[in-house]
């Protein structure tokens, strides 16, 4: 291939990566609009009833709920990304924590570090319900 031929499709790609994140929605999806008094919806209490997990990208990130809706002091929201290496944390609703799947870091509900390699706990969020919607804040 020439450099001419090949400068041509470097553009071209480069040009349709740019107007696909034009039109690209922020946030990836579910999860990015605004409750009523500020917040981030998360998605809803019927959501989280089923498995007493609910997990979506938001403006915020990802963010990952846990708990029961009708007992709103018991919802926690964390970033569910470790932060040893980055993977994704899963709940372990028996042990009431979050496990990371690639090195075995152990986090508490609130995303305090419960075991290592992990340095620092996940990212917490304040989370409420407002009506039938699940909110969290910054």
């Amino acid at each position: 291939m020439k450099r001419r031929s090949f400068l041509q499709w470097m553009g071209l790609g480069w040009l349709v990566t740019a107007v696909q994140g034009c039109f690209a929605r922020s946030g990836g999806g579910q999860g990015t609009s605004q409750g009523a008094s500020g917040g981030v919806v998360v998605g809803s209490v019927s959501d989280l009833a089923g498995s007493g997990v609910l997990e979506r990208n938001t403006a915020l990130g990802p963010v990952l709920v846990t708990g029961d809706a009708a007992s709103p002091e018991s919802l926690r929201a964390v970033n569910p990304t470790c932060t040893h290496q980055g993977c994704t944390v899963r709940w372990q609703p028996q042990q009431q924590e979050f496990l990371c799947p690639c090195h075995g870091a152990r986090f508490a509900a609130d995303g305090a570090v419960l075991q290592g390699p992990a340095g620092a706990g996940l990212k917490a969020y304040s989370v409420r319900v407002e009506g039938t919607e699940v909110l969290v804040d910054a």
